[in-house]
């Protein structure tokens, strides 16, 4: 099935035309785009960062006298690379000043842009989070090709019977499997539930208290029948048919089910020297045109005593029960003798409904206790039960009847998603009357859906007709499903052990029932998805798309897959162009800005600063205040010096404070260092002025401290 998916762009209609668009790569190419994805995202991050950086460093420059705060908030908006290692040295440069004398309004200067950086952070953070959203979970949709799309057909030849039958065989069992995995709360989750777009098909409704679907009298309960209802099943979402709005169909499914009597409708015939039971709800069709009444019944079983004789072994492990299954179908209301088993009594026939009567017989199986199911019927006392290694017996029990009947009726629906469902849709009919009375709603006549005729006048009849050729299999009954798996559809068989049945709910026939339901939904997922896929081993059995809309639908289905990975195309391209264009801006900016007050000649305080805070910058002035080097390239991102110059080195004799010292002259002591290079600390403040009176001393710090407050008041208006 992965072999068959297709690899490019296209667009997931349950997403919309935007943000449907898709990319589908195979997983090693995915992971390839995903982590170069995760590496362009922090890289962008750090773009947009030294675009902030220019913007306030900028705003905040100043040609007036400032504080150390202010140089260094500058320092820092020019030399960091990112908004983390910005925040590391605003919080440090906010942590250094918490003592000084009005340290909170000073440090208060530095919040908005620390909040900055931390908003900064966030964001690409969780731009770096979503960016591995762009690809969606492993499992997710992706598109079948559909090069081998083609329909099963019934060979016409009935040597080929038996090829094409032990597909549908496989198929019907697979689908049993898959609704006992994945359509149970209880699944324990050894299969593979994520092939389909969804896990399991709707069920809007499951009432077991419903009426007698057929006349009354002839159910054992006219109060606790069973109806289970798919509710409108669309095909894009559910089936995973991709298609926009107005080309989608939906289709319903509905399932009543009730035990029914047998006083009245039993007999007891004798032929080859044996009894059977004969069960009598409606003839045999006679086809053979002879007037033989031998089949005027609809179902023939051994007797009780037949199936429970006295040597049984009761813990025989090859003992089960026995299904047998006969259908009626219905076609413009009428019985439907050729595609039908038996042509149903007035009290049970429906003229809306095709149905299908399932006879359970005990089959030597004992039960544990007794059981008052409405269908099982185990209530007659048999021999006691007992086991090795364990003390004493109990009794067992038996059915009441050598078969017991159900009688169900399923219902279909056909709808054209174009027009509203209260006038889009057909009649909850037979599976072949909904589908000849949907006929109208997908543009085409009942004579024009005809099996034998492929072309049809439009699109939406070429789907409703590729359609009605999938369902002329009629794989998605239930009389099919118990046809292929008898007596192992019964959910009772999780408790039958070596011919003995363990206790069971007292309703256990409603969950029998609720389990051919979920068999029939997994058998219609799968039948879609078949279809697509094509099988190259019976293409002589097979129908192909003889038209551009059946070709159509055949390259529309969707699975999911772990082998191949799914982009969303617009979270590629924001993503992408979004990146791209920060990170040209990023570049561009600065040069450009420079390029136009070169131009204009008014080159400002502002650019100056911002060139000059560069970390090369900020050494070649350290440099060039001690005299040393002959600089070039002032305001260029690396200035250069005159070859062979050779710079000062750092003097660590005060490993607390090192300073810069000339070449040459390595034996001058640290205070000597200090004063040449003009740095001014208190202490020097306090030996050039030993002899200076107190009152000196303290004039000259209150005159620096109001300074200072000016600055900040300045700093704090501008920041405003």
């Amino acid at each position: 099935m992965d072999g068959n998916v297709y690899l490019g762009l296209w667009t997931n209609w349950s997403n919309g035309i935007i943000w449907g668009a898709t990319l589908t790569t195979t997983r090693a190419d995915g992971n390839f785009l995903i982590a170069f994805t995760g590496f362009l995202v922090p890289f962008v991050a750090s773009r947009f960062w030294s675009i902030i950086c220019l913007v306030f460093h900028t705003y905040f420059s100043t040609s007036e006298p400032r504080d150390a705060i202010y140089h260094q908030r500058q320092v820092i908006l020019r030399n960091s690379s990112s908004p983390d290692s910005g925040l590391i040295l605003l919080l440090r440069l906010f942590w250094a000043w918490r003592n000084t004398s009005k340290a909170s309004k000073r440090s208060s200067r530095l919040l908005p842009i620390i909040l900055l950086s931390i908003c900064c952070i966030s964001a690409f953070t969780v731009a770096g989070g979503l960016s591995s959203k762009i690809s969606s979970a492993p499992g997710d949709k992706v598109l079948l090709r559909g090069d081998h799309c083609g329909q099963l057909q019934i060979p016409t030849n009935i040597s080929d019977i038996p090829e094409v039958m032990s597909v549908l065989s496989e198929r019907v069992m697979d689908a049993a499997l898959y609704a006992r995995q994945c359509y149970s709360a209880n699944s324990s989750g050894l299969l593979d539930c994520d092939k389909f777009v969804v896990q399991s098909l709707p069920m809007a409704s499951w009432d077991n208290n419903t009426a007698c679907p057929f006349d009354e009298g002839i159910c054992r309960s006219n109060t606790s029948n069973l109806l289970l209802d798919t509710g409108y099943i669309d095909s894009n979402n559910d089936l995973g048919l991709n298609a926009p709005e107005v080309e989608r169909f939906a289709m319903r499914y509905v399932l009543q089910c009730a035990p029914l009597v047998t006083d009245g409708f039993t007999n007891e015939v004798v032929a080859q020297n044996k009894t059977f039971v004969t069960y009598n709800y409606g003839p045999r069709p006679n086809r053979s045109g002879e007037d033989d009444n031998s089949e005027d019944f609809t179902k023939e079983v051994e007797t009780l005593s037949s199936q429970y004789p006295s040597d049984l072994i009761a813990t025989d492990s090859v003992l089960n029960y026995q299904l047998s299954v006969t259908k009626s179908k219905s076609i413009d209301g009428n019985f439907q003798i050729n595609q039908s088993d038996f042509d149903p009594i007035p009290q049970l026939f429906r003229s809306n409904a095709d149905l299908t009567l399932i006879f359970l017989s005990g089959n030597g199986v004992r039960f544990f206790e007794p059981m008052d199911d409405d269908w099982y019927r185990a209530t007659l006392t048999t021999g006691d039960i007992s086991f090795v290694q364990t003390q004493g017996n109990v009794s067992s029990y038996i059915p009441a009847g050598a078969a017991s009947p159900m009688g169900c009726l399923e219902q279909w629906q056909w709808c054209n998603s174009a027009y509203p469902r209260e006038s889009g849709c057909g009649p909850l009919a037979s599976k072949l009357d909904s589908l000849f009375g949907a006929a109208p709603m997908f543009n085409l006549t009942e004579n024009e859906l005809n099996f034998g005729d492929i072309n049809s006048a439009t699109a939406a009849g070429s789907r409703l007709y590729w359609i009605t050729s999938m369902e002329a299999m009629d794989v998605d009954t239930v009389r099919t499903v118990l046809s292929e798996l008898g007596a192992t559809s019964l959910s009772s068989q999780s408790s039958l052990i070596q011919g003995i049945q363990y206790p069971l709910p007292q309703n256990q026939w409603q969950l029998d029932v609720t389990n051919w339901f979920n068999i029939v939904l997994a058998t219609i997922q799968a039948q879609y998805v078949f279809m697509a896929l094509g099988d190259p081993d019976l293409e002589q059995f097979e129908v192909f798309p003889s038209n551009d809309a059946e070709r159509q639908l055949c390259s529309s289905q969707k699975i999911r897959s772990t082998s191949y990975t799914s982009f969303s195309l617009f979270g590629l391209l924001f993503t992408y162009i979004t990146g791209f264009l920060i990170i040209i801006i990023s570049f561009v900016f600065e040069p450009a800005l420079a390029y136009v007050q070169k131009r204009r000649k008014c080159r400002d305080y502002a650019s100056i600063e911002w060139s000059t805070n560069a970390a090369l910058q900020l050494h070649r002035l350290a440099q060039e205040e001690l005299g040393i080097g002959t600089w070039s390239g002032c305001t260029d991102i690396v200035p250069v010096t005159k070859e062979g110059d050779i710079l000062a080195t750092l003097d660590i004799s005060d490993l607390e404070h090192p300073v810069y010292y000339p070449p040459g002259d390595i034996t001058r002591d640290k205070s000597k260092a200090r004063s040449s290079i003009g740095v001014i600390s208190m202490d020097n403040v306090e030996s050039a002025n030993e002899n200076s009176s107190v009152q000196d001393s303290t004039n000259a710090q209150t005159i620096v401290g109001d300074d200072m407050d000016e600055n900040d008041n300045s700093e704090s208006e501008r920041d405003g």
